[in-house]
C-alpha cells in the first residue's frame, strides 16, 4: 500500500488516497483504491500534507497488525475502558478476525482527553460545579468545552462540531449555551480559588506574584456597560474591548484574574486585585511584580500601607530634574557582582527602604536605537507620500518626533530624536525589598512569564476575539478560557519538572496525533478499537501524568 495525491481535471484540487498495486489476468500492473482520505486545494500544501499524514498513520496501523495466515489475534483486557464515550461498551474475549472484513467507521483523537482531561480533574474544577448541584451531563459539557478550546480554539458552534467529528462526542448547541449561563459569579470565584489552590499545592508556598493587564477585543462595534472602546493593546481602537488582568506565580501558574470595562485605566486595577488577594487567599508576605504601566503614586501608597513588598517598573522620563540628572550621569554606574550589567541605586525613602535601581545595557541601547530608527524611517516614508497632518493623528508611535506648524506643515524634530537617544539602554525599577540589584532585576525580568501567559491566552487558547455579546455570557467564556489556560500552564509546569521544555502548541500537536480508528467487522457485526502507533514524545507526556496509553487492539460491542 502507498499514498498518491492526484489532481482533478481542472488541477484546482488534489485527492489523497491509499492505493494498492496488483496484477490482473493479463499480468499488467494496476492500482486499486483502498481508502479515499480527502481532498484539498492544489495550492494548500499544508492541508495536503495533513491528509498525507493521516493516510500514513492508517497504513502504519494496518502494518502493525500481526498477520497469522491472514488472521488477526486480538488480545483482550476485561477492565478495558474506552477513553471516548461510546455507548454501552462491552469487552469481549479473545477473537480472530479476517482482515478483509475490516472497514473503517471513524477516526477519533484520544490524546487530548487522556492527558488534559486528567489535568482538568487534578485541578479539581469539576468539584466547583458539583458543589453547585450541577448534573454530570452539565459538568461534562463544560469539561469538553475546556478541552476543545485547548485542542482547537473556535466558536462554541464550531467546538460542538469539532467534538462530534474528531472526538466522537455529541453535544447539543442549545444545551451548551444553557450550561454556560449557569456559570454565575459565585461559580467563577470558585474556579479562581481552585486555580490558586492548585498552584499552592504544586509550589508549597507562593512568595512572588507577577501582575499585568491586557485588552481583549470583540468582533463588534456596539458598546455597553462592560465592553467599551479604550486604549487597545491589539490596536483595535474602533472596536469595543474589555480589560483582562492576570496574576501568576513565579512558575507561571495562574493565581487569579479579573475583567474590567474596556475604558478602565490599567493602573487603577492593581488595588482592586490585591485587596481581593488579601481577603480571599490571605496572601500578605509576597513580592508583587508589575511593569511600569501599573506605576503610579496611588498604587505605591496602597502597597506600602498594606505592607506589600513590590518591584515595579519605573517611568524614568517623568521623574524630577534632579533624579533625571543622576540617571543620565554615566559616572554613577558600576558593574553588578556578576558583571552582567551596569547599575546605580538611588535611595528614595530610607525609612520605607524604597529605592530606585537603574540599569544600563549596551544590548538594550542597540535595540532602543534600532526601534527608534525604524519609527523614523516609517515617518519619513509617510511624509514623502502625504504631508496632511490629519493622517498622522493615529500614529501615536511617531508623534514624539514631529512638529506641526500653525500652517499644518509637518517636520521632523531632530532635537527630540537627540533627546530620546540619551535614554537608550536605560531601565529602572522601584522596590522596597531587601533584594540586591542583581536579585531585584532578575525578579523583574521574569515578568516575561506574564507576557507569555497573555500570548497563550490570546493565541493558543484564543480568548479573543470574543463573539459573545451579553456580560453574563462574556464572563462565562472568559471562565472557560481561564480553565483551559490553567490546564495548559500546569501541563507545561509538569513537563518542565521532568526537564521537557515544550510550548503549548507542541504539546497540543503531540496529543492530537494520539488517535484511534474504529473498525467494523462487516460479517460478525462487531466493532474494533485500533489505537494509532504512539510516538516517543506522546509516551513521555503519558509518563509525566502517570497514565498508560492503550496500545492493543480491542473489541467493542456497541
Amino acid at each position: 500500500m502507498y499514498i498518491v495525491a492526484k489532481n482533478n481535471p481542472s488541477k484546482t484540487r488534489k485527492y489523497v488516497q491509499i492505493v494498492k498495486s496488483y496484477r490482473n489476468n493479463d499480468k499488467k500492473t494496476r492500482t486499486k483504491i483502498i481508502k479515499h482520505i480527502g481532498s484539498a486545494s492544489s495550492f494548500d500544501d499544508d492541508a495536503i500534507q495533513q491528509l498525507k499524514t493521516i493516510a500514513k498513520d492508517i497504513i502504519e496501523q494496518y502494518k502493525s497488525i500481526k498477520y497469522q495466515h491472514d488472521t488477526l489475534n486480538i488480545d483482550q483486557n476485561n477492565d478495558f475502558k474506552h477513553p471516548i464515550p461510546f455507548k454501552k461498551i462491552v469487552v469481549q474475549k479473545s477473537d480472530k478476525l479476517t482482515t478483509s472484513q475490516l472497514e473503517e467507521q471513524k477516526r477519533v483523537i484520544i490524546g487530548i482527553h487522556d492527558i488534559y482531561g486528567y489535568v482538568f480533574d487534578k485541578l479539581k474544577f469539576s468539584a466547583d460545579f458539583q458543589n453547585n448541584s450541577w448534573t454530570d451531563k452539565q459538568i461534562n459539557i463544560i469539561k469538553n468545552l475546556v478541552l476543545a478550546r485547548i485542542a482547537k480554539p473556535c466558536s462554541k458552534r464550531a467546538s460542538v462540531k469539532l467534538l462530534k467529528d474528531q472526538f466522537n462526542i455529541s453535544l447539543n448547541l442549545n444545551t451548551v449555551y444553557e450550561t454556560m449561563d449557569l456559570i454565575d459569579l459565585n461559580c467563577i470565584e470558585k474556579i479562581k480559588k481552585k486555580a490558586y489552590s492548585a498552584a499552592k499545592r504544586k509550589l508549597k508556598n507562593i512568595t512572588i506574584a507577577f501582575y499585568d493587564v491586557t485588552t481583549l477585543y470583540f468582533e463588534s462595534f456596539t458598546e455597553d456597560e462592560l465592553k467599551t472602546n479604550g486604549y487597545s493593546k491589539d490596536c483595535k481602537f474602533n472596536q469595543p474591548q474589555i480589560l483582562f488582568s492576570l496574576l501568576i506565580s513565579d512558575e507561571g501558574l495562574p493565581i487569579d484574574y479579573n475583567i474590567y470595562s474596556g475604558n478602565t485605566f490599567e493602573g487603577h486595577t492593581l488595588v482592586d486585585t490585591l485587596t481581593t488577594l488579601k481577603v480571599k487567599y490571605k496572601l500578605n508576605n509576597i513580592i508583587v511584580v508589575a511593569d511600569r504601566g501599573i506605576f503610579n503614586a496611588n498604587n505605591i501608597e496602597f502597597l506600602e500601607n498594606n505592607n506589600f513588598k513590590y518591584i515595579l517598573g519605573a517611568k524614568l522620563k517623568t521623574m524630577n530634574s534632579k533624579l533625571k540628572s543622576s540617571i543620565l550621569n554615566k559616572d554613577n554606574y558600576k558593574k553588578n557582582s556578576e558583571k552582567t550589567f551596569l547599575y546605580q541605586i538611588i535611595n528614595l525613602n530610607e525609612e520605607l527602604k524604597k529605592k530606585l535601581i537603574i540599569t544600563s545595557s549596551d544590548k538594550r541601547a542597540y535595540k532602543d536605537k534600532e526601534d527608534r530608527n525604524k519609527a523614523i524611517d516609517k515617518l519619513k516614508s509617510k511624509l514623502s507620500k502625504n504631508k496632511n497632518s490629519s493622517s498622522f493623528i493615529s500614529n501615536y508611535g511617531y508623534k514624539r518626533f514631529i512638529d506641526i506648524s500653525s500652517k499644518e506643515e509637518i517636520t521632523i524634530n531632530e532635537e527630540k530624536i537627540e533627546e530620546a537617544s540619551k535614554w537608550d539602554g536605560l531601565h529602572g525599577i522601584i522596590t522596597n525589598t531587601e533584594l540586591n540589584a542583581t536579585e531585584a532585576v532578575s525578579r523583574y525580568r521574569n515578568l516575561w512569564q506574564v507576557e507569555e501567559s497573555f500570548r497563550i491566552n490570546k493565541h493558543d487558547i484564543s480568548m479573543r476575539p470574543i463573539f459573545h455579546w451579553t456580560p453574563k455570557r462574556i464572563k462565562s467564556h472568559i471562565a472557560i478560557s481561564f480553565m483551559s489556560f490553567s490546564c495548559v500552564r500546569h501541563m507545561m509546569y509538569n513537563c518542565k519538572k521532568k526537564n521537557i521544555l515544550l510550548s503549548p502548541a507542541a504539546i497540543r500537536d503531540i496529543l492530537l496525533s494520539v488517535q484511534a480508528t474504529i473498525l467494523d467487522d462487516k460479517n460478525k457485526k462487531s466493532t474494533y478499537y485500533l489505537p494509532s502507533k504512539i510516538t516517543n514524545e506522546a509516551l513521555d507526556l503519558y509518563k509525566i501524568v502517570k497514565k498508560t496509553p492503550i496500545i492493543e487492539i480491542k473489541r467493542l460491542k456497541m
